[in-house]
């Protein structure tokens, strides 16, 4: 097993922390402003990569995007994607309705549990003239660290499309100077 394996398989063993005020250390320096970008097609891999920014002291710098059939799709077309039926859309109230509750009820929950803060997400939905449907999750808050100097902004774009059952969740974590 390759190195880049074994860490990925120690990572995934990781268990969640629970960030506190005692626990957050001192921004450390970067070479950046911005965050890396990380891509996923796993919801178990963007957990995972939440899990170990957390660990790393890195919750607060980060940028992942994930491209993922729910798990209600993957459900109903029993990981086949030739099920995939026309109607499995944003043009759907069924799926949005789906959509609606994974997002509340797990994504966001599995959000606060592997990165180890509780955020408290305001949305805004959008819908762009080319049918696709963005729900906007935002926490400018201070995550329920009071006079903690190290602040960050948490958004998270929840994205469907009126083509295909696909939804692409973008995360930023961004610190504020």
């Amino acid at each position: 097993m390759g190195r880049r394996k074994s860490q990925a398989a120690a990572e995934r063993n990781l268990e969640p922390i629970k960030i506190s005020t005692d626990s957050i250390k001192k921004r450390p320096r970067r070479d950046s402003n911005e965050p890396p970008f990380k891509k996923f097609d796993d919801l178990e891999m963007f957990e995972t990569y939440l899990k170990g920014e957390s660990w790393d002291n890195d919750f607060d710098f980060l940028h992942a995007r994930l491209d993922y059939y729910p798990p209600f799709i993957r459900n109903e077309i029993h990981d086949d994607p030739e099920k995939i039926k026309p109607t499995m859309n944003n043009k759907s109230k069924k799926f949005v309705r789906n959509l609606h509750h994974h997002v509340d009820k797990h994504l966001l929950k599995q959000i606060n549990d592997m990165v180890g803060i509780e955020y408290k997400f305001k949305r805004e939905e959008e819908k762009l003239p080319d049918g696709r449907l963005i729900w906007r999750y935002k926490d400018e808050s201070d995550h329920g660290f009071e006079g903690l100097d190290r602040k960050w902004t948490v958004e998270v774009d929840v994205e469907c499309s009126p083509n295909d059952p696909t939804v692409v969740v973008d995360m930023r974590s961004i610190p504020i100077d």
